[in-house]
């Protein structure tokens, strides 16, 4: 909505002769009211269409285009007053014509206006089937129009994607697009060689010699990832905890059992096995 200052920015361009392209131009309610206000000063020095709209494709920022506007308006040549006085006269009507044009589009479009209404937030897991239809909640649609939308499809990447659908009405094809969130919610996996383990002490522990795989569905290997915490349980016993994180922020964590025995003890439990 535009502010008080913008409004009369407006109807002041109207009154001094500028076209309804024009001040369709400047009449955005995203622009700073200085901003508007030397847009407007451009015009009525003579700035052309043509001119105003490079400088605004061209700039990166309101503070950019202004300081453009700002060094050369004022060299431009001045339009006739006769010319002026026309535009003048013109750009009035035009406002009228504008603002009807917007009362109509606050009064009657909620009416007439074919609407799809999606499902909010809606979040489809990695690898699964899109099918559009089911994440509608609610269709509006005029007496001849009709919906399409695509095929359904697997999901085989992470992201946000734009999903095209289409309202047909009489001989018009008029394109949409939903934005649909694709997420990876499934944890990787580790893998390891042994859940226990019974070792001498005088022999160091070494956790990487124990990992087989880490792997994520989305990231594929993530050996090289894996991270690893010894804890303590008592004098003879403690865990090695690995954990890998995949890109998108899932955990998984895989616990190996480490027991230390002596020399004694180890010919024991090879006797035994025998």
């Amino acid at each position: 909505m535009f502010s008080t200052l913008q409004k009369f920015e407006i109807i002041d361009g109207a009154e001094k002769g500028l076209s309804l392209t024009k001040i369709e131009i400047y009449a955005n309610p995203s622009y700073s009211y200085e901003l508007m206000s030397l847009m407007k000063d451009a015009f009525l020095k003579g700035i052309s269409i043509e001119v105003m709209q490079e400088y605004i494709d061209t700039s990166m920022n309101q503070t950019h285009l202004y300081e453009i506007l700002y060094q050369n308006y004022f060299q431009k040549k001045q339009k006739q007053v006769s010319y002026r006085a026309l535009m003048r006269y013109l750009g009035v009507i035009s406002v009228l014509l504008f603002t009807i044009f917007l009362l109509l589009l606050i009064f009657v479009k909620p009416f007439v206006q074919n609407e799809i209404i999606f499902e909010e937030d809606f979040k489809l897991p990695y690898g699964e089937m899109f099918e559009p239809k089911k994440i509608i909640k609610q269709t509006r649609l005029r007496k001849n129009a009709s919906l399409e939308m695509v095929d359904p499809t697997i999901m085989n990447e992470v992201g946000q994607f734009l999903i095209p659908y289409y309202i047909h009405e009489h001989n018009h094809i008029r394109k949409h697009c939903y934005i649909l969130h694709v997420v990876d919610e499934t944890p990787p996996s580790i893998k390891l060689k042994e859940e226990e383990i019974y070792k001498l002490k005088s022999i160091e522990f070494q956790p990487e010699l124990y990992i087989v795989e880490a792997y994520d569905e989305v990231d594929g290997d993530l050996s090289g990832k894996v991270e690893w915490r010894i804890e303590k349980i008592d004098d003879r016993s403690y865990q090695a905890i690995y954990k890998v994180i995949d890109s998108s922020n899932n955990k998984a964590e895989k616990k190996l059992l480490v027991h230390e025995i002596d020399l004694d003890e180890y010919e024991n439990m090879l006797s035994d096995n025998t």
